[in-house]
């Protein structure tokens, strides 16, 4: 499995304008294509690139906790992504809990990281008392 070691502790050092206008690790996954493929064709023209996309998770409402991202790449670097995740969560003081019931290096179409975020609790504020 992956780990948050796998990418940038702070997303911004990357690339300083990718996480303006982003408040939270699934706002910043929803814009992820448009972040980060026109970068890396700068720097590789031509460079085939992954394809993300998030989705709510069946059966459960939609929040801004929980969904799931698919990940297609001929690469099948789904633990890169998986790290990524965790990376970017990490940024926004989030803890990421990640599950991935398919995956292409298991045969699947596409990888599918069911992402749960919570805040990290040295980031949860203590009420009175």
């Amino acid at each position: 499995m992956a780990g948050p070691g796998q990418a940038p502790r702070r997303p911004s050092r990357t690339e300083p304008g990718a996480v303006e206008g982003h408040d939270s690790t699934r706002s910043l996954l929803y814009a992820l294509n448009d972040i980060i493929h026109p970068e890396v064709r700068k720097l590789y023209p031509g460079a085939e690139v992954p394809i993300f996309d998030l989705e709510p998770v069946p059966g459960q409402e939609p929040s801004d906790r929980v969904a799931t991202l698919g990940y297609r790449s001929a690469r099948r670097l789904c633990a890169l992504a998986e790290g990524f995740v965790e990376g970017v969560a990490d940024h926004f003081g989030e803890q990421a809990t990640i599950e991935q019931p398919s995956c292409m290096l298991r045969g699947g179409e596409r990888c599918a990281l069911v992402c749960t975020f919570a805040p990290r609790l040295e980031h949860v504020r203590a009420g009175p008392g």
